[in-house]
C-alpha cells in the first residue's frame, strides 16, 4: 500500500503549504472605494491602500502575500470591484498566500454574492496553496481598523493554510482592551494524547497567558498521555502546570476527576477532542456499536459541560470547542453514528449560542447549585412513557438536576438543557466547532489506500492533506475570547467542498 502512494507521490505531488509564521509583517493590500483619506494615514506602515486607479501603477510582475478586499461599505460598483480584486488575486498572489473579502452581515446581497465568487475563485488558484474565505461582520461601526479584527489576523496568516472556501460570521472582533477578559490561563482537553488533540494542547500550552494545562485521555492511552505531557512541559520550560488525567469521558465519575484536578482553577477553554469511529452501514451495525459511538463523540460532551458549568468552573469569557468533522456536514458511507455525532455537536454549538441566559447569579442562588448526577439505577433503568409523557422516573430524575449519563433519549430535551444550571450559571461558555477533513492522522492512516491518494490530489481545492497544527491554530483562534466567533462551525478541510 505505502509503494503505490509513493507512486502517486511522484506522478502527482501533494501540494507544499507554507505553515510557517512569517517573520516580518506581511504587506497587506486594502481596496474599498470609500475609504476617505483620513482612513490611510491610519493604516499600518506594512500596510497599502489601492484602488483600481492607483493599482496601475504597480509593476506587472509584483507578488503579493494578502489580499483583504473590504466590502463593509455598500458601494454602486460590485461587479467591478470583485472583478478587479479577483483578477488581482489570481495574477499577483504568490504562492501560500490568502485573500479575504469582508463582507457587513446586514447587507446579504453582498455577502451572498462575495461568498459565490470566493467559493469558485478557492477553486481556480488553490493549486498554488492560496486561500480565499469570507467574513461577514456582525455589530460593526464599518470604519474600525479591519486589521485588529482576531478573524481578520487569522485569516490573512498561516495559521489558517488549510481552510478554503469558507465564510464565517464573526461579531464585533476587534481587540478588547481588557487583557485579563482576553487571556487564557487554564486550559482542558480532552483526547489530548496523540494526534490533533496533543497537538491542539501543545498549542495552546505555548500561548504566553497559559498557566495551567489538564490532559485527558483514556486508561489504555495512559503511557502514551503521560509521554505527550512531558514533552509539552519540556516545550515550555516548566512554566505551565500541565497535568494529566486518565479516564474515560462516558464515566460518570470523569467530570468529577476533572474538577478535583482543576482544584480552585476557573476554565479558560475547553477543547473537546476526544472521538472514536465505529464504522460500518447502519444496516448492520449493532444499537450498542451505533451508541457507544454516539456516547463517546456527542454525549459526553454535553455531560461535561453541564458538570463544570453546575459547579461554576467556566470563567467569564470562557470558550469550548467541539471537534466536529465534514462527515458530520455531509455525511459519509458507513459513518452514520459518526457523522450523526457530530452533527449532534455543531447543532449543540447553535443551541448554545442563542440559548445563553443573561442573569446575575447571587451567593443564595449559587449555594442551591449542587453537581448533576445520575439517576439511581443507571440511565438504563428509567424509560419513558409510550403514552408521550415523562414518565415518573423520568420527572423524578430532570427535579433532581437532569443526567449525567446522556445517551437516554428524553420526552423533551430541552428539559434537560433548561435545568437551574442553565438558567442560573453567570459564566456561559460561548461552543464553537471545528470540522476537519482529510487530515494527517492515525485515524486516516487506516482509511483504504485509494481514498488517501485521491481525495487529497483530485478533491481538495489545496491538492494536499491537513496537518494536526491546522486544526490545532484555528482552536486556539476559536478559544481567544475576542474571536468574536460564537456558535459556528469552521470547516478545515481545504476545500474539500461537500455538503450543505
Amino acid at each position: 500500500m505505502k509503494f503505490l502512494e509513493t507512486i502517486a507521490q511522484k506522478l502527482v505531488p501533494l501540494n507544499k503549504l507554507n505553515r510557517a509564521l512569517p517573520t516580518s509583517p506581511a504587506t497587506i493590500l486594502l481596496h474599498n472605494p470609500s475609504l476617505s483619506t483620513n482612513a490611510i494615514f491610519l493604516t499600518p506602515p506594512h500596510v497599502e491602500i489601492f484602488t483600481q486607479a492607483t493599482s496601475k501603477a504597480l509593476s506587472s510582475d509584483r507578488s503579493v502575500s494578502s489580499l483583504l478586499l473590504d466590502l463593509r461599505v455598500p458601494t454602486s460598483n460590485i461587479d467591478e470591484t470583485l472583478h478587479f480584486a479577483g483578477a488581482y488575486a489570481s495574477n499577483h498572489l504568490a504562492r501560500n498566500s490568502h485573500f479575504l473579502i469582508v463582507t457587513d452581515h446586514d447587507d446579504p446581497i453582498t455577502s451572498a454574492i462575495s461568498e459565490g465568487l470566493m467559493r469558485s475563485l478557492s477553486k481556480e488558484i488553490g493549486y498554488k496553496g492560496i486561500t480565499v474565505n469570507c467574513v461577514e461582520v456582525k455589530g460593526d461601526d464599518k470604519r474600525s481598523d479591519l486589521l485588529n479584527y482576531e478573524s481578520v489576523k487569522f485569516f490573512l496568516s498561516n495559521e489558517s493554510s488549510f481552510i478554503t472556501g469558507q465564510s464565517l460570521i464573526v461579531g464585533d472582533g476587534s481587540s478588547n482592551s481588557n487583557s485579563n477578559s482576553n487571556s487564557n490561563s487554564n486550559i482542558v482537553v480532552t483526547g489530548a494524547a496523540r494526534g490533533i488533540g496533543f497537538e491542539t494542547a501543545k498549542v495552546l500550552a505555548m500561548q504566553a497567558d497559559c498557566k495551567t494545562l489538564l490532559m485527558v485521555d483514556h486508561p489504555a492511552m495512559e503511557s502514551t498521555l503521560e509521554a505527550s505531557k512531558q514533552e509539552i512541559e519540556v516545550l515550555t520550560n516548566g512554566k505551565v502546570e500541565v497535568t494529566s488525567l486518565s479516564a474515560d469521558v462516558t464515566c460518570p465519575d470523569t467530570a468529577s476527576k476533572m474538577l478535583e484536578n482543576l482544584k480552585s482553577s476557573t476554565v479558560d477553554a475547553l477543547v473537546h477532542a476526544a472521538g472514536v469511529t465505529r464504522d460500518k452501514t447502519l444496516k448492520r451495525m449493532k444499537l450498542d456499536v451505533y451508541k457507544q459511538c454516539m456516547d463517546i463523540n456527542f454525549h459526553a460532551v454535553r455531560n461535561i459541560d453541564d458538570h463544570l458549568l453546575a459547579n461554576n468552573m467556566y470563567s467569564e469569557n470562557a470558550r469550548i470547542t467541539c471537534l466536529a468533522s465534514t462527515s458530520g456536514v455531509a455525511g459519509n458511507f458507513g459513518q452514520t453514528n459518526y457523522a450523526a455525532s457530530k452533527s449532534g455537536l455543531i447543532g449543540y454549538a447553535k443551541w448554545r449560542a442563542v440559548n445563553t441566559p443573561n442573569v446575575t447569579v447571587s451567593g443564595a442562588q449559587r449555594a442551591k447549585l449542587r453537581p448533576l448526577r445520575r439517576p439511581q439505577g443507571g440511565s438504563a433503568s428509567i424509560k419513558p412513557s409510550a403514552a408521550g409523557k415523562p414518565s415518573a422516573a423520568e420527572s423524578r430524575a430532570q427535579r433532581k438536576g437532569g443526567w449525567l449519563g446522556g445517551s437516554l433519549p428524553l420526552h423533551n430535551p430541552n428539559n434537560f438543557h433548561t435545568s437551574i444550571f442553565f438558567k442560573t450559571n453567570p459564566h456561559f461558555p460561548q461552543v464553537n466547532c471545528v470540522a476537519p477533513g482529510f487530515i494527517q492522522t492515525p485515524m486516516t492512516d487506516n482509511l483504504p489506500v485509494a481514498g488517501r491518494i485521491v481525495v487529497p490530489r483530485f478533491l481538495t481545492n489545496l491538492k494536499c492533506m491537513g496537518k494536526p497544527i491546522d486544526v490545532a491554530t484555528t482552536i486556539k483562534f476559536l478559544s481567544k475570547p475576542n474571536s468574536g466567533v460564537k456558535g459556528k462551525v469552521l470547516r478545515i478541510c481545504g476545500g474539500l467542498l461537500l455538503g450543505k
